[in-house]
């Protein structure tokens, strides 16, 4: 199973690297999938990867701060939630804690803390201008 997750992350950096493309193809590898990250809106400036989930965030010009994919199914990762946020500042990093319940974004004037007890409707419980 932790190669499985390793491969996962491994996939989602990719995404990362190359988001002209919306794809990425791992060759040689197997029980892979890919997930299209296609919004021209937003860019992925960071990811952590939890236990059956990985959880992007998202800059750019939509509200979207917080994306959470489920990797549960190597070969079909799926877009699980969205988290928002209500300013336009720049995202920069992602972290959750270790039983995944809560997410926290940096922005670059701001810390956005998220409930993810429910991944498919994350809920912003603060702001925090720093």
């Amino acid at each position: 199973m932790r190669k499985k997750i390793v491969l996962s992350y491994i996939l989602i950096t990719l995404f990362l690297m190359f988001p002209l493309n919306s794809y990425a193809y791992e060759t040689g590898a197997t029980n892979i999938g890919t997930f299209s990250i296609t919004d021209s809106l937003g860019t992925y400036e960071d990811v952590v990867g939890g236990s059956n989930y990985v959880y992007l965030a998202q800059a750019g010009v939509n509200d979207a701060a917080l994306v959470i994919v489920d990797i549960s199914v190597p070969t079909s990762p799926s877009l699980v939630g969205k988290g928002s946020r209500p300013l336009s500042h720049s995202i920069k990093c992602v972290d959750v804690n270790e039983d995944e319940s809560i997410a926290v974004i940096g922005a670059s004037t701001y810390v956005y803390v998220f409930n993810i007890s429910n991944k498919g409707s994350p809920i912003r419980t603060d702001i925090i201008s720093v």
